[in-house]
């Protein structure tokens, strides 16, 4: 193809990146606070968090808000003696009652499903558009048989021969002609030039593509992440809500007999029913359905254009850095690999100044693989030498080598709690002189 409809595809992409951006990631977080506060606000104002357990769970809850991480639920049984004693003090009618208002609650968990269920599609169809973007710069040019990218690398080995000849001087024989007709390039260096600058647009327009792909998989990588975070939550708010409307429907408590301390294996089956039933019922009248998000790692050639996007994005002269908590990310090669397949490392380099986490990172510099990593036997930590240079990895995927350097910057700026009656680490530091940088 020539170079327009590239240009076409290219003014598509940067549409939607400007039109998208973090748009969706904005959206998920707001859906993932009313979710919460929705059910914490309800149960609190019906009185059902005074069910023995409850309230514990929407302290949990409301931490998922501000650290925007998965909760750690623990929800009673529902054949709990404590539970079952606190529902048997309730009349049968209070019972129904809260049970009844119940429905104004899923109301509310349904359209916060519907509005989920949205954005998912619009994250797969953003997610589809950059794929067919990032794959149609590999796709063979019409009449060539080849790739764009092949096509820079034959035009970049004619301009580096062409380069190489030596250029014969235009040498005026016979009356001299007026000066505007003559050139002061040889016929040679004439189509050396134009070569030259055509290959700097080519190329120019192949890293730019993938520098703004790399752009949209980065905010779909995080909308997904927001998106399974909600997943993450409703489901413990399911559980919770069948958990309560379990109780609530369990006419077996005005049993004058019934004793919550001494349970027969016969209520205990008939109690578990209902709540197995019940949790059938309440997730079929929401609609929930955990995010179907589209899977691409199964497309060796849509993986190849997505390395090749996040690649674009490393590279030390990128116009659009990848940038995680504070810390820009590179990606450096091993001068001294001997072998022909790819020996590389990501580098992380703190942005100077105090960053958003309070830090002066400036002369931080940490990479997503230790050599000399090693395990404290009084402790069981991981023991990381940020202070050393990394070491260099032999993984073909550029994403892998991503994910370690996330996981070392996070192991750097919160270290992970030491066992109790343990004495704390000394803070690693990758500034050489072993001295004090928070």
């Amino acid at each position: 193809m020539p170079v327009n409809p590239l240009l076409k595809y290219m003014f598509n992409v940067f549409k939607i990146v400007v039109k998208n951006s973090n748009a969706i990631s904005k959206l998920v977080i707001p859906l993932i606070d009313k979710a919460i506060n929705d059910f914490s606000d309800f149960l609190i104002k019906q009185g059902l968090d005074q069910i023995p357990g409850i309230k514990e769970n929407l302290v949990g809850l409301k931490q998922s808000i501000i650290t925007l991480t998965p909760p750690t639920l623990i929800i009673p049984s529902v054949t709990d003696p404590k539970v079952l004693a606190y529902i048997k003090k309730m009349s049968k009618d209070a019972r129904q009652q809260k049970y009844n208002e119940i429905s104004s609650l899923e109301d509310s968990i349904k359209s916060i499903i519907i509005s989920k269920n949205k954005l998912v599609t619009e994250i797969n169809n953003i997610q589809q558009q950059m794929l067919k973007v990032l794959g149609y710069v590999d796709q063979p040019i019409e009449g060539l048989g080849i790739s764009l990218p092949t096509l820079i690398e034959t035009v970049q080995l004619i301009v580096d021969l062409l380069g190489q000849l030596p250029l014969v001087q235009v040498t005026a024989v016979g009356p001299v002609a007026p000066p505007v007709t003559l050139s002061k390039f040889s016929p040679l260096e004439v189509p050396f030039k134009i070569a030259e600058k055509s290959l700097d647009t080519l190329s120019g327009i192949v890293e730019f593509i993938r520098s703004i792909g790399g752009t949209i998989l980065k905010y779909v990588n995080v909308a997904k992440g927001y998106l399974n975070l909600l997943d993450g939550i409703l489901t413990p708010i399911l559980d919770i809500l069948s958990f309560i409307k379990t109780l609530l429907q369990l006419d077996i408590v005005d049993d004058p007999n019934f004793n919550p301390e001494s349970l027969t294996q016969s209520q205990i089956e008939t109690i578990n029913n209902q709540f197995y039933e019940t949790k059938s019922e309440v997730i079929s009248s929401v609609g929930f359905a955990a995010s179907e998000l589209t899977d691409i790692s199964n497309n060796p050639q849509v993986n190849q254009a997505l390395d090749a996007a996040l690649l674009a994005q490393l590279q030390p002269d990128s116009l659009d850095p990848y940038i995680y908590k504070d810390f820009i990310l590179t990606i450096e090669d091993d001068p001294n690999n001997k072998f022909s397949f790819a020996s590389r490392r990501v580098k992380a380099k703190g942005i100077g100044g105090k960053g958003s986490f309070g830090k002066n990172l400036e002369q931080v510099i940490l990479y997503n693989s230790y050599a000399s990593s090693s395990i404290d036997p009084q402790t069981g930590r991981t023991i990381i030498p940020f202070e050393l240079t990394g070491s260099y990895s032999y993984s073909a995927t550029t994403q892998v080598l991503v994910n370690e350097a996330q996981l070392i910057i996070d192991q750097f700026l919160n270290p992970p709690p030491l066992p109790k009656d343990t004495q704390s680490i000394s803070n690693p530091t990758s500034n050489p002189q072993n001295t004090e940088l928070f």
